[in-house]
């Protein structure tokens, strides 16, 4: 376990956050990464990308290749593949471009009705390879209005011909892609033996 942030009760942590490793555990022996998300809602309506990363190490970020990627999505009762790249964040849920469907400002506690749930809510795999790392998620959320606007989406990406990284991880520097957060939990587990 690395460490986990409640992005409504702990301080400074609505705008941006980075979860390190434990101090003990080398970075190259660190196998991969699990990144899970609970909950996750903005101060931003109707956003998109609401939780993207980039992997660091020594409090640079060592992202500097495009991470290729395909995925599948449920949603409305439809289902499909589509392809995107990721070279600028990791964007741990993409929801085939579109935004997701809430209101601006709630939190859990919000009484209202313009808002829906579930939130965002998922899981990624970061394979904390030196040069070629990669990435994994499977993600879940109210899309749109309507009873049947939910979306499930898995993703997997990695190098091409060209790496994705410069070194190995140690640490995952976190944003929203607009506004701040103002619910959720995000934890940060490294996979060792």
């Amino acid at each position: 376990f690395c460490g986990a942030v409640d992005l409504k009760n702990d301080s400074g942590v609505q705008s941006n956050f980075t979860l390190s490793k434990p101090a003990g555990i080398n970075a190259e022996d660190i196998r991969a990464y699990i990144i899970e998300y609970y909950g996750i809602m903005t101060d931003t309506l109707n956003d998109y990308y609401v939780l993207q990363c980039k992997p660091y190490n020594s409090g640079s970020s060592v992202m500097n290749g495009t991470f290729y990627g395909t995925g599948w999505s449920q949603y409305q009762g439809s289902s499909g593949a589509f392809n995107t790249n990721f070279s600028t964040y990791l964007n741990l849920c993409y929801l085939g471009g579109s935004q997701y469907y809430g209101a601006s400002g709630v939190d859990r506690s919000y009484t209202g009705s313009s808002h829906s749930t579930p939130s965002w809510n998922g899981r990624a795999v970061y394979e904390n390879n030196k040069e070629h790392a990669a990435l994994s998620y499977y993600a879940y959320i109210k899309q749109s209005s309507g009873n049947s606007g939910l979306w499930q989406e898995w993703w997997v990406g990695g190098a091409n011909s060209a790496d994705t990284t410069s070194n190995y991880a140690d640490s995952f520097y976190f944003e929203p892609r607009t506004g701040t957060w103002t619910e959720g939990v995000v934890s940060l587990y490294a996979i060792t033996k």
